[in-house]
């Protein structure tokens, strides 16, 4: 099931590309969160770049955080970024932790109805333009033209580090 630890990993892999700190926080409904997002954004200050990820995977409800000065510091003075991890259907993470599966694998996994395969691909690829619209903070050097010959491999590692963090977050 979606837990922190994808965070962490994350944060792991994307730091090894760039010099500079990422600080992931993932925020739900709760308030104890969004009091140690608060701490964590007084603390760090603009020592670090934000990465706001809002997991729907407890419910959809950030009225709390929306309306938080925790949100406010982070959007407003830190310049925070954010993504939303949309909720998967239960059967579909228990599906794929049965056949100890990823995303990208169950897609065309017969073990899947077509209708399951066909949300999966949905899902995937929602995730992957929530990456990609903060792709400029997590892979930084991106942003500069890319030599021909080294194009294909920065493809290449782009796509395997999204497969990485999908699978961190249906384990």
């Amino acid at each position: 099931m979606f837990c922190r630890s994808w965070i962490l990993s994350a944060v792991k892999i994307f730091t090894s590309l760039r010099p500079r700190e990422i600080v992931a926080c993932p925020v739900n409904h709760e308030m104890d969160g969004i009091y140690q997002i608060q701490k964590l954004a007084t603390t760090v200050g603009d020592g670090a770049d934000f990465l706001i990820v809002r997991n729907e995977v407890h419910g959809e409800g950030f009225e709390l955080f929306d309306k938080s000065r925790a949100r406010q510091k982070l959007m407003n003075e830190l310049n925070a970024k954010e993504i939303v991890v949309h909720k998967m259907h239960k059967w579909l993470v228990e599906g794929l932790q049965k056949n100890k599966m990823t995303v990208t694998a169950a897609k065309a996994d017969q073990e899947f109805s077509i209708m399951d395969r066909q949300r999966l691909i949905v899902w995937q690829r929602d995730f992957y333009e929530q990456l990609d619209s903060v792709k400029e903070l997590l892979l930084p050097g991106n942003a500069e033209p890319a030599k021909a010959d080294s194009r294909s491999a920065q493809v290449s590692s782009v796509a395997a580090t999204k497969e990485r963090l999908l699978s961190k977050i249906v384990s």
